[in-house]
């Protein structure tokens, strides 16, 4: 084959780019679609692409699909730190993700522990911290079912034309919530204090 750069009109020191762009340019002039009564269109524009290859990656021909198949795959990427339970590999000395073990050092065979992060340390006792519960937490004993049940009722009760029945059973409802909010604020006072 002959020089690349030739074929292509470039010079042998050309960047990427100027190549790139000299082989778009020429094989848009004689790729064998623009030129369909040419016999020779394929056979030139094969040895441009060919060149084109040459000139980017040192190489002639193209790479074959059948020696890439045959091939076998590349093995998983074995990172330095591994988990002796589940055998998952890791950049860092931390402990697995998945299982919460310590891993150890492949290329020294001894396990190293993970250094801990006081921060997180820190997040984890405030977060086992005992807490008071929430004003406004509707548990078991919270009649916040039955202040709504009363509330619809109400407001339907006044829509039919009810509306001394319908404002008593809202207003209960109300009262219902009132007197487990005020509750739920004595036992948190209490806890607080």
């Amino acid at each position: 084959m002959r020089d690349p750069f030739h074929i292509l009109g470039v010079a042998a020191d050309a960047p990427p780019a100027r190549v790139r762009a000299a082989f778009r340019e020429r094989a848009f002039r004689c790729h064998p679609d623009r030129n369909p009564g040419d016999p020779r269109a394929e056979e030139r524009f094969k040895r441009l692409v060919a060149a084109y290859r040459s000139a980017m990656h040192g190489s002639p021909e193209p790479a074959s699909c059948d020696r890439a198949a045959d091939a076998p795959p590349p093995p998983p990427i074995r990172e330095r730190y591994v988990c002796p339970r589940c055998d998952d590999t890791f950049p860092v000395p931390e402990p697995c993700f998945r299982c919460g073990d310590e891993v150890f050092d492949s290329l020294e065979q001894i396990p190293t522990p993970a250094p801990a992060d006081p921060r997180v340390q820190a997040l984890i006792a405030e977060l086992e911290r005992a807490r008071p519960a929430p004003v406004l937490s509707p548990g078991p004993d919270f009649p916040f079912a039955a202040a709504v049940v009363f509330a619809v009722v109400g407001a339907s009760a006044v829509h039919v034309g009810l509306a001394p029945l319908g404002v008593m059973l809202f207003c209960f409802g109300a009262l219902l919530v009132g007197r487990e909010i005020h509750a739920r604020r004595e036992i948190h006072r209490t806890q607080l204090g």
